[in-house]
């Protein structure tokens, strides 16, 4: 008996989902469950109320679940579509920008930069080819800041410093003015790091791998950026 009962209650349960389906209207679904109910003579709470609460569960799966995977799908799609922009600087010109984490850079003739409207990541990062005056903003988390210049990178966390990395060109030269950087060369067969103290500038060959150093008035150099 209890067998045959079971097969009523699914069968009940089916019809249910069916005119709810088709009609779109939950109070005619229990209206014609209801009915059915009894005509056959059975109890019309246990199974009834049973059938509703699964239905109540599954109704608030459906609502919650688009929801949750909608908000995950828009996060993901945020941190992905990070828009980057490109400057290029003409022969005889230089043109200042502030990035949007506070860091201020004066970029200086022939210079391309492309950077993120945004930084997102655990790192900030921006690519170079050409020369630049970088004074770094802090990053209250310590994101590293890493500018790119093709084979060669500087990495810094807060710090005041110029680049000069034209592509194509012979040497790489790093003047830093406040701070400390780290010049990392990756080219494949001169690969080094070399950390790089206030007053001092690098000069990295690009031809034979080698790197030199040497000493600059601060004040002085400031003068003339």
């Amino acid at each position: 008996m209890q067998e045959t009962y079971n097969n009523i209650d699914e069968a009940l349960d089916a019809l249910f989902k069916e005119v709810e389906m088709e009609h779109n209207d939950t109070s005619l679904a229990l209206n014609a469950y209801h009915s059915v109910q009894k005509k056959l003579g059975l109890s019309a709470e246990k199974p009834l109320w049973g059938n509703v609460l699964r239905w109540s569960q599954r109704v608030a799966l459906l609502l919650v679940l688009p929801l949750a995977i909608g908000f995950a799908l828009l996060l993901s799609k945020t941190k992905q579509d990070i828009e980057w922009k490109e400057i290029n600087v003409d022969n005889g010109a230089k043109q200042e920008l502030t990035l949007s984490d506070g860091t201020s850079l004066v970029m200086y003739a022939g210079s391309r930069l492309t950077y993120p409207t945004s930084f997102d990541k655990k790192v900030r990062e921006i690519f170079i080819d050409g020369e630049v005056y970088a004074d770094v903003a802090h990053d209250k988390k310590d994101k590293p800041f890493v500018i790119y210049a093709g084979d060669v990178s500087i990495q810094v966390l807060g710090t005041k410093f110029n680049l000069k990395a034209y592509k194509g060109a012979e040497e790489v030269n790093v003047h830093l003015l406040e701070g400390s950087v780290r010049l990392d060369v990756k080219d494949g067969l001169h690969d080094s790091s070399y950390m790089v103290r206030p007053g001092q500038s690098v000069v990295f060959n690009r031809k034979d791998g080698t790197l030199k150093s040497y000493m600059f008035d601060v004040d002085t150099y400031r003068t003339i950026r």
